[in-house]
């Protein structure tokens, strides 16, 4: 028999989980790839890398100087 999903945060995890699956597989359908990678656990290790990526963005989107 199924596992039944008892508590909300059990079923938010299983919509996100299946979301996650079906942009993976509509990007392969695509052919583009999408990599399996995850993001890092620690709320230190987000945030570093939140301001990496909006440094490196930033740095792209600034007009050069001519």
């Amino acid at each position: 028999m199924a596992d039944v999903m008892t508590s909300l945060a059990e079923k938010k995890q299983y919509f996100d989980r299946v979301k996650l699956e079906n942009y993976r597989q509509s990007m392969r359908l695509e052919g583009l790839s999408s990599t399996n990678q995850t993001l890092p656990t620690s709320k230190n290790e987000r945030a570093k890398l939140k301001q990496s990526l909006m440094s490196k963005y930033a740095a792209k989107s600034q007009p050069s100087s001519r």
